[in-house]
């Protein structure tokens, strides 16, 4: 991958390369370049979650704003749920590219005495896309400062 690619942001160059430490012939000098150091190396152990647990409290934080939004009744109430909703499919597309099958969560709860059964790859992508589908229609047009928006 060449980093002098113009047509994405920065930032999600740096992410890429970041991510291709994750396979088993990518190449992380130091510990802290990639966590894709335990794979290479063969030293993977299940205290390392890959941010497994991050995406999962990511998509806690938008179930926790999506069950206030919908009790509401501000101006920007369609605004900040199609927000959350973009943010939650962004963070459960990222999960199953790392993962494969995981479980959906769309509501808070503080336990799960049976656990979670895990959704397969094909569900949890089928919906993402229904998330953005529903979503992309109470987005702005533009960009406002730190939202997310159509184009």
């Amino acid at each position: 991958m060449a980093l002098t690619n113009t047509t994405r942001p920065l930032g999600m160059v740096i992410a890429q390369t970041f991510l291709d430490g994750y396979a088993d012939n990518g190449y992380s000098r130091n510990l802290w370049d990639s966590p894709g150091n335990s794979v290479q190396s063969n030293t993977l152990t299940a205290d390392k979650d890959f941010s497994y647990s991050a995406l999962y409290g990511g998509i806690r934080a938008c179930n926790n704003v999506l069950s206030f939004a919908e009790k509401s009744d501000g101006p920007d109430k369609a605004k900040i749920i199609a927000e959350a909703r973009m943010l939650r499919a962004f963070l459960y597309a990222d999960l199953t590219l790392r993962f494969g099958d995981v479980a959906i969560i769309k509501e808070v709860a503080n336990d799960y005495p049976d656990g979670l059964k895990r959704n397969k790859a094909s569900e949890v992508r089928k919906f993402v896309l229904s998330e953005i589908d529903a979503a992309i229609q109470d987005l702005p047009e533009q960009n406002i400062k730190a939202s997310l928006y159509k184009s």
